[in-house]
């Protein structure tokens, strides 16, 4: 109980601290141009690069964007006869890829991950005259050659190209997807690592964390880390207790998050409040014998790195455009999570498999102070989008149909743009057309 108290105390004085950081450094607000929805564009935001009027979009007598009709059962059909009678791809083909993205030479870490999972193929989206032995690079040609859709709505020379990379696998027969940065390194198979399901497995028992929904919660203090948070946990929910409970249920887990030890993915506040000036962070987790899965409607924050994405999630992979990096990858999490409640999917976490390394206190490397100035956006408006996926709902029948609708409401509150709104259609398009078969909601 002694212990109890004494990470309640540290956890309440990381709020108070955290309060005054934000005071402190004032966050420039008055800075920043907001949009009559009360949001607008900031550091890191995408800048024009695609061939169409990407900033546009049509839009209702009320002035809502018109959600367009697709006959996507019909698109399926047409693109799979289409396929059959096409000569098969040079490229290789394989059932699980890796996909990465990195604005620097190939690091130490993608080295490893690429020497060490030799059952796996991988595909990065990097630098022009980027190599690496047995990886496929995103080159402006090779973007170019796939003729997807989304090229052409994409902005040039920005990290949703990675988009790119990922129907790449997609298209190349990818069963599964294992997204990674370019500072994680795997020390073990990530079969070893992860519980990967095989093909058409249905939900099997496993351990869940006991949480009354609707709930906002940080899995890390289940695997012993209490005293930290992920990034893109609000953090008005930073103080709030922690379920370490778990019992026996029936899970179809379509999304793994792995956790790692050493430079932990928290957030900025974490780093200026609890990190020593030049020190790195020295996350330790507990191994725990399996994943642990999450209830439905039960969100928590999920990371770009070390994420397992099963086949019936890969429609969820999709980056918008007009968000920094972080946030925009933080985001999508949360949308994801939201869809799959519809599917009757689950989100699960492992036991750290790896490390992560850099030089920095943060998740992406940059400087703890530098990356507080890009996520303001992000911590100031994290709730308020989770609660607006909370209050989301849609009976539509095509999973594809729901997703633009949940898009759609969201530009129209202000959380995205016209341009993530073209980048996510043009990405449901690309995916029929490769052909993608698409799960079916199960909840009306």
């Amino acid at each position: 109980m002694a212990g109890r108290a004494v990470r309640l105390k540290a956890r309440n004085v990381t709020v108070v601290v955290v309060a005054a950081v934000l005071a402190g450094l004032g966050i420039y607000l008055a800075s920043l141009v907001w949009t009559s929805a009360g949001r607008g564009e900031v550091v890191g935001a995408a800048t024009d690069g695609g061939d169409e009027d990407n900033d546009v979009v049509d839009k209702d007598g009320a002035g809502k964007v018109k959600i367009p009709r697709y006959k996507w059962a019909d698109m399926f059909v047409e693109a799979k006869k289409r396929r059959s009678t096409e000569a098969p791809p040079a490229d290789p083909v394989h059932d699980k890829w890796i996909v990465s993205q990195t604005d620097r030479a190939p690091t130490e870490s993608l080295r490893k991950v690429a020497a060490g999972q030799l059952d796996w193929k991988m595909a990065v989206y990097a630098p022009e005259g980027w190599s690496l032995p047995g990886c496929v690079h995103m080159s402006s040609q090779k973007q170019k050659s796939l003729d997807f859709r989304l090229t052409k709505v994409l902005p040039r020379d920005h990290f949703s190209r990675k988009n790119l990379a990922v129907l790449y696998a997609i298209r190349q027969g990818a069963r599964l997807i294992y997204e990674v940065d370019d500072r994680t390194s795997a020390a073990e198979p990530l079969s070893a690592a992860f519980e990967l399901p095989t093909k058409d497995e249905g939900p099997h028992p496993m351990d869940a964390l006991v949480v009354p929904a609707p709930a906002m919660l940080n899995a890390w203090p289940y695997f012993g880390v209490e005293d930290m948070w992920p990034l893109g946990l609000p953090l008005s929910r930073v103080a709030d207790e922690a379920p370490t409970t778990v019992s026996q249920q029936k899970y179809k887990v379509t999304l793994t998050q792995g956790l790692l030890n050493g430079a932990a993915p928290t957030d900025a506040i974490y780093a200026l409040t609890r990190v020593r000036r030049g020190e790195a962070l020295r996350a330790r987790f507990e191994d725990k014998p399996r994943p642990v899965g999450l209830p439905r409607r039960v969100f928590a924050p999920v990371q770009d790195t070390n994420l397992v994405w099963d086949q019936l999630a890969l429609w969820g992979m999709v980056l918008p455009a007009s968000l920094p990096y972080e946030q925009a990858h933080v985001w999508r999490g949360f949308v994801t999570q939201r869809l799959q409640w519809d599917l009757g999917h689950h989100l699960a976490f492992a036991s750290p498999h790896g490390a992560r390394r850099h030089a920095a206190s943060t998740a992406d490397g940059t400087p703890p102070l530098e990356q507080f100035r890009q996520a303001q956006r992000m911590y100031l408006e994290t709730e308020a989008f989770v609660d607006f996926l909370w209050a989301w709902s849609s009976t539509a029948p095509h999973l594809f149909d729901r997703i633009l609708d949940l898009y759609a409401k969201a530009v129209d509150a202000g959380f995205y743009t016209a341009r993530d709104f073209k980048v996510v259609t043009a990405w449901l398009h690309d995916l029929i057309n490769i052909p993608y078969k698409v799960p079916k909601p199960v909840v009306k």
